[in-house]
């Protein structure tokens, strides 16, 4: 952030946009597990429908 954004912007603002890429990161993370635990349960209901 610049250092005119610093001085206008107040503290527990900047905390915010700190985080965000943390907060972003996990987000995406969080996305991508629910992708996959969806693709598993796909493959373990076609696995059901097998027998």
């Amino acid at each position: 952030m610049s250092e005119i954004a610093q001085q206008i912007v107040p503290p527990h603002i900047r905390d915010r946009i700190d985080e965000w890429p943390k907060r972003k990161a996990l987000l995406e993370r969080m996305r991508w597990n629910m992708g996959e635990l969806a693709r598993k349960r796909a493959e373990l209901e076609e696995e059901k429908q097998d027998d």
